[in-house]
């Protein structure tokens, strides 16, 4: 039951976060496994979480990234972004901007600021695709209208780089 299943989840959420309960990963662990073994996308990537930053179990980036894979198939968000960003920087497997770049693409197109930023970035240094300034500040840009910090930031840096003719095209 379906219900059900998210109720565990649920409560493993409440034992990680120690919501209304001491925080325990052991314990938020014990309610996530066996969800993620039976495919729940939510838990899946939140054990990813957890094994990519040594949480409750020994840090292990190869687990984080086969949980992630499996809740990023079904479309999981979290788990889409968290891959992006590892395969762009190369932690726990091979680096690939053109895998980073086919998981941000439809976040960023969906609004994500994480990913307009990410993809931003792959523009402006040709990882993975073409290196296209105008379509790096459009991404950044986005990023940035959304309160994006880091991105506000590369909106500066960019602008430095860009005639203003190129900066205005881009918004």
């Amino acid at each position: 039951d379906q219900g059900y299943e998210r109720s565990k989840y649920e409560l493993g959420r409440m034992y990680y976060r120690g919501q209304g309960v001491e925080r325990n990963f052991e314990k938020a662990i014990e309610f996530w496994e066996p969800l993620a073994d039976g495919g729940m996308a939510d838990a899946q990537a939140s054990l990813a979480y957890m094994y990519e930053r040594g949480e409750g179990r020994e840090k292990d980036l190869n687990r984080a990234v086969r949980l992630y894979a499996e809740a990023a198939a079904q479309g999981q968000s979290d788990a889409l972004q968290n891959l992006a960003v590892i395969y762009a920087s190369g932690r726990g497997t091979e680096r690939d901007y053109r895998k980073a770049h086919e998981l941000w693409e439809p976040l960023a197109e969906e609004g994500d600021d994480d990913a307009q930023f990410g993809l931003g970035l792959l523009y402006f240094n040709g990882r993975g695709v073409p290196r296209y300034l105008e379509t790096a500040y459009m991404w950044v840009y986005l990023s940035a209208e959304a309160g994006n910090v880091f991105a506000i930031e590369g909106c500066e840096e960019m602008e430095r780089l860009m005639l203003s003719g190129q900066v205005e095209h881009a918004k």
